[in-house]
Formats: C-alpha cells, sequence, structure tokens
C-alpha cells in the first residue's frame, strides 16, 4: 500500500503596513522629482487663501476704523452740500464764525476746504469790505446761530448773501439764504444702507465661496494630474506589496503638506495686503492703533486650517482612482 505525501502548506502571512515614516519619504522624494508641478499647485492655495484671508482681514479693520470712515463720509457730504449752493470752491474765499469750540467733524471739514482749493478763510472778525471789492463765497456758521447784526455787518462782502451752517440752526438773518451742511439721515437713506449692508454680507460670502472651491479644484487637478504621471510608479509600489490605504495616504500627506505651507502663506499675504491698502487710505497710525489682534489672529488660524481641509478634501477623489489602480493596468500604460 502506497503512501500519498502531501506537500507542506505554510500559511499565508498578512501584508505588511508601512509605516507612516516611508510614506513621507515618498511623499518628499515625490515633491522633489515634480518640483515645477508641485510650485504651481503651491501658488494656487496661496492666491485661494490670500483672497479668502484680505476679504476676512479687510473686513475686520474696516469694523476698527469704522469711525473713521464715518468721519470722512460726513465731511464729503458736507463739501458737497456746500458746493451745490457755491459751485467749485477753488480761488475762492469763505468766512468763519464760530458760534461754539469746533468738534472733530468741522474741524475736518475746514481741512477739507483747503483742499478744495480755497484761497483764504478768515474769522468773521476780520471782515471787512475791502478797497480791492473782494467778495467771500459764503458765511461757514461753525454751530448753530449767527447773531443778525453780525449779518447785517458781513453781508456786504459776500458774492451772494449765503450762510453754511454746520450744525442745526434754530433761526437765520433774514434775506439769507442758508444751507444746512450735516443733516440727519431719512428714514429712505437708512433703508438703503441696511440694503446695501446686506448686499455686501451676501457679496462676501459669494466671493469665499468662490475662492475656497477655486483653491479645491485646482488642487484636485494638479493631484490628478500627478496621478497619471505616476501610473507606474503606482503600479510598482502595488506589486511590491503596498495597500490601497498606503496609496491613499501618500496623496492625503502630500495634499496636506500642500495645503499647510500654502495656506500659511497665503494667510500672511492676505493680512499683509489689507493692512497695506488701510494704512495708506487712513495712515499706519489709525490702523495699527485700533487693530483687532485678537480677531485677526484668529481669522489667521481659520484660514491656515482652512485652507489646509480643503486641499486634502480635494485629494479625496485622486487618492481613491489611485487606490483603486489595477497594478498590470497601470505597468502597461506608456505615460
Amino acid at each position: 500500500m502506497s503512501t500519498i505525501l502531501h506537500p507542506a502548506v505554510s500559511p499565508i502571512g498578512n501584508q505588511v503596513r508601512l509605516p507612516f515614516h516611508v510614506a513621507w519619504e515618498i511623499v518628499i522624494q515625490g515633491i522633489r522629482i515634480r518640483m515645477g508641478r508641485s510650485l504651481v499647485t503651491l501658488f494656487g492655495v496661496v492666491l485661494g487663501v490670500a483672497f479668502l484671508m484680505s476679504i476676512i482681514s479687510a473686513g475686520l479693520i474696516k469694523g476698527s476704523v469704522s469711525g473713521e470712515i464715518e468721519l470722512r463720509q460726513r465731511v464729503a457730504a458736507m463739501i458737497g452740500f456746500l458746493l451745490a449752493d457755491t459751485g467749485p470752491l477753488s480761488g475762492k474765499a469763505l468766512a468763519i464764525h464760530n458760534d461754539t469750540i469746533p468738534n472733530a467733524t468741522e474741524d475736518r471739514f475746514i481741512e477739507a476746504l483747503r483742499r478744495e482749493g480755497v484761497s483764504e478763510i478768515v474769522s468773521i472778525d476780520e471782515l471787512r469790505v475791502r478797497d480791492e471789492q473782494k467778495l467771500y463765497a459764503a458765511i461757514v456758521v461753525i454751530g448753530g446761530s449767527l447773531p443778525g447784526e453780525i449779518w447785517t455787518k458781513t453781508s456786504p462782502s459776500l458774492s451772494h448773501p449765503l450762510i453754511a451752517f454746520t450744525q442745526p440752526a434754530p433761526s437765520h438773518p433774514a434775506g439769507a439764504s442758508v444751507v444746512q451742511l450735516e443733516r440727519e439721515p431719512s428714514a429712505e437713506d437708512l433703508k438703503k444702507q441696511s440694503v446695501a449692508q446686506k448686499s455686501d454680507r451676501v457679496r462676501t460670502i459669494w466671493i469665499v465661496t468662490i475662492a475656497i472651491l477655486v483653491t479645491m479644484i485646482s488642487i484636485s487637478n494638479a493631484l490628478l494630474m500627478s496621478v497619471t504621471e505616476r501610473f507606474r510608479e503606482i503600479g510598482t509600489m502595488k506589486c511590491l506589496g503596498a495597500l490601497s490605504s498606503f496609496i491613499r495616504r501618500i496623496f492625503f500627506i502630500e495634499s496636506a503638506l500642500i495645503g499647510f505651507i500654502g495656506s500659511f502663506i497665503g494667510s500672511a499675504f492676505g493680512l499683509i495686503f489689507s493692512l497695506a491698502v488701510y494704512s495708506a487710505t487712513f495712515g499706519p497710525g489709525l490702523v495699527f492703533s485700533s487693530l483687532p489682534v485678537v480677531w485677526l489672529t484668529a481669522a489667521y488660524l481659520v484660514c491656515t486650517v482652512g485652507g489646509i481641509l480643503a486641499a486634502v478634501i480635494a485629494a479625496i477623489y485622486p487618492a481613491d482612482f489611485a487606490s483603486r489602480m489595477v497594478p498590470a493596468t497601470a505597468l502597461r500604460t506608456n505615460i
């Protein structure tokens, strides 16, 4: 009776799971080999996050200097009301009557008059009919009243009888044309302002959304091209025993690394850009003295973390596509 010998059957061991540092080394090597494409992807992240950070930081800085913005708007409106009655002020002279101590708005208004090209601004106490018959375009009253005797004395020196009040005037001399420079906003103006604020919020949300989507699409497209270029590399790694999870990990690490560097740099550029623009507009002293440091720091962290998350989310499809690749098919490609 013959004995049938069966060959020894050895158990199939588990596939080796490569450690994180191996994936990290492969990612760094891949970035070095494809440095040009990596820089293009990084630049896209920098632009997207910088745009996002500039919008957020500009809103925060604008809120901190809102008092200055409102003051400039009031002064501009006062100049507009005066120009509507006097016409261009370049080369003209004005008289000033101080009924009260000028406030910040009135001081800035007088400065704005000089920028409009007013040739002379004199106190009403110095006003007189001169030998050369020099006439004044208007009397600007700092405060709310102009005594009748002063008006009677100075009206001959005016090209036309115009009094401009910086504050509401309870009464004014008879026969004088009156323009109220600072006015309370009407209900219609308040409604328009509310609509404009809502429109600004919607526009900001829309721009932020577009910036995030463009950044994600840019990263996803760059990683998909990277998958195409690495068909043979991915196929070789799979033939050597790399798991699909390891392939996905490589792409997630690469996208997170690019997202971190790009978001860090982009957030800094966006913040610097906003600070430069507002400093040039309102002066660095005002901007930096009222800078909301805590909120800007929080915005910087949010934009950086958001950029990293956007990069990782954008890598989901390319990583899944690469992990499902059949090794034999990948090795046969000519790319």
